[in-house]
């Protein structure tokens, strides 16, 4: 089946259908694939509006069958209060609270001998609550698997970052820093002594710019134009 035809297509589990095929980023797909089969924790981690939820979303359709009880969507952009992020997972995944009970305690109970993948969607804002929503289930539910988008990693030992540049950027154009929480891509114009640099930088938002800084912390590439010396 060709990508994007299963997810637009059928409904899979508990993930919701996007509106338009899957198009381009099928060297990605497979990639991530690669490492939902053999990891238990991958973050796609790239800068907004970048197509982390719905390159997650393909992918986890793609790795349905290995999931016999399901793939669940926990879409986590309008939270804001840490302590609602296991209510808002353990509803995504079709959990119960029995009376009493917490809700990350009714998750890891409810999920620990399932064998189910969970994507958490928009975890930036609530990293530390999602931090720990993932480490619960990774050791309490050893055949859940968990997909997290996010501008920055969680931070756990057990997990696979897959950087997620925008469409359109050049091969091996590195994603922003952790600390830089809001980024733009952009083309270099610097002119090096040989033409211009062709590159791309990060930038943050009312930043200035200079092509030193930008070839130490954003990765434009500007040095590569200048002629060999010596």
């Amino acid at each position: 089946m060709s990508q994007g035809r299963r997810l637009a297509g059928a409904d899979v589990g508990g993930l919701p259908r996007p509106p338009t095929s899957f198009v381009g980023r099928a060297e990605e797909l497979r990639r991530l694939g690669g490492m939902v089969a053999g990891g238990r924790l991958v973050t796609l981690h790239g800068p907004g509006g970048a197509g982390k939820t719905r390159l997650s979303l393909e992918a986890a359709a793609e790795a349905a069958d290995r999931f016999p009880d399901g793939v669940r969507f926990a879409d986590l952009a309008g939270l804001h209060e840490p302590e609602l992020v296991p209510r808002a997972v353990a509803a995504a995944a079709q959990v119960r609270e029995r009376p009493g009970q917490e809700a990350l305690a009714a998750l890891t109970d409810g999920l620990r001998t399932r064998r189910v993948l969970l994507i958490l969607d928009n975890c930036e804002h609530l990293l530390d609550a999602c931090g720990r929503v993932a480490a619960s289930l990774l050791a309490a539910c050893p055949t859940v698997a968990v997909l997290a988008t996010s501008r920055e990693p969680l931070g756990l030992p057990a997990e696979t970052v897959f950087p997620v540049p925008p469409m359109g950027t050049p091969p091996g154009t590195p994603v922003p820093p952790r600390r830089w929480r809001r980024t733009t891509l952009s083309c270099c114009s610097w002119r090096a002594p040989n033409g211009p640099c062709r590159g791309w930088w990060w930038r943050r938002p009312r930043s200035p710019w200079s092509p030193g800084s930008a070839a130490a912390w954003t990765g434009c590439h500007w040095r590569s134009s200048w002629p060999p010396t010596g």
